[in-house]
């Protein structure tokens, strides 16, 4: 069974607890120093790009596309990464994706794929926020588990 095949049959049951996007069997990634240990918590999607609180920040002002099943491949751009004031389990790492696209964009809540080319192609869960200056927006949350955190 392929990852992506994972992701849509479990993407329903991670959206429960406030995650939102799916991760079965995903190895985080390790870094070697400690101011990059909170980048640590990364799973890697469908083309082997690692999601962690700094490489989403580093994506902010791309181009993404939403491939809709009706409306075919949408433009968003990721306007914004934003963090809790304070991460509320040491062990995880929350943050969320704000996306930005056309005015008239009606997608409702679900699972989509998305591509970008630094990450490359992979689902999301996204949330309709309304429309801000105009454009629609459309969150993503993450809740990853940080690297060593999981105990045996």
């Amino acid at each position: 069974m392929k990852r992506r095949d994972v992701l849509k049959l479990y993407a329903g049951s991670a959206v429960m607890g406030g995650v939102a996007m799916a991760a079965t069997g995903a190895a985080a990634a390790a870094t070697t120093t400690a101011a990059g240990a909170a980048a640590a918590a990364a799973i890697p999607g469908d083309d082997g790009y690692a999601w962690s609180l700094a490489g989403a920040s580093a994506l902010v002002g791309q181009q993404f596309w939403l491939n809709h099943p009706a409306l075919r491949a949408q433009p968003l751009k990721l306007a914004r990464v934003s963090k809790p004031a304070k991460q509320p389990d040491p062990a995880m790492q929350q943050f969320s994706l704000v996306f930005e696209g056309a005015a008239l964009l009606a997608v409702a809540e679900g699972t989509y794929e998305l591509q970008n080319s630094r990450t490359g192609t992979f689902q999301l869960h996204l949330v309709p926020l309304g429309r801000v200056k105009g454009l629609s927006n459309f969150r993503a949350d993450f809740n990853l588990l940080l690297a060593g955190a999981a105990k045996a």
